[in-house]
């Protein structure tokens, strides 16, 4: 059961593997591949050209079929049914699905597009460490304000199941992470723990087919 952004994140990120298994097989209709994604439809004008994805437009196509099996409409794929395609992958944590939801949906419009759902799977898949850690520093800051508190922590890594000694130890980290002790950590303590590995990013790694 994924109870961690990074956890969940990896989830989502088996939508790659499971895309690229429908295309080996055929079982994916043929869809544009990166080249004729288009970088400026649904993403900010400040986004790497679309040309910059590590998918081939094989791996594309078993994407897109993920895409349509997920409950996309027109306009992408909804809040709701990304919920349910995340719950039904093991995520517990709803507030974890909001918040990966909305940092995939870059322009806020309340659904998944076609080039957003694209580029995050990339990010997932091909990422670097950095922009790993960036992405998952969105998930915690869920304000937007460049810092995350022990509350903010907890509303993220734990669940309803999670033990008493699983938040005890979650406030340990965060205590730790917090060096000046002011309440919060911002980025710069968050990759410190990433990279020290009291926040791992090994939830991260995909298997390559």
């Amino acid at each position: 059961v994924c109870q961690t952004p990074q956890q969940g994140l990896v989830c989502v990120a088996r939508w790659h593997a499971m895309g690229t298994t429908a295309s080996k097989t055929g079982a994916a209709r043929r869809h544009p591949g990166p080249g004729n994604v288009s970088s400026t439809s649904t993403l900010p004008a400040s986004t790497p050209p679309a040309t910059d994805l590590g998918f081939t437009p094989e791996e594309v196509d078993g994407v897109m079929a993920v895409f349509e099996e997920a409950g996309a409409s027109a306009e992408g794929i909804p809040r709701e049914a990304f919920q349910r395609a995340l719950f039904d992958m093991g995520i517990e944590n709803s507030f974890i699905c909001q918040r990966i939801f909305s940092v995939l949906d870059r322009d806020k419009d309340g659904y998944i597009a076609v080039p957003e759902f694209i580029r995050g799977l990339d990010t997932f898949v091909h990422g670097t460490e950095e922009e790993l850690m960036e992405f998952s520093w969105q998930v915690y800051d869920a304000d937007g304000d460049g810092k995350v508190t022990a509350e903010d922590l907890l509303k993220v890594s734990s669940s309803s199941s999670t033990s008493e000694l699983m938040k005890e130890s979650i406030l340990r980290t965060f205590e730790e992470l917090d060096s000046n002790a002011d309440g919060f950590i911002d980025y710069t303590d968050f990759c410190r723990g990433c990279r020290s590995k009291k926040l791992s990013l090994a939830a991260f790694s995909v298997p390559q087919n």
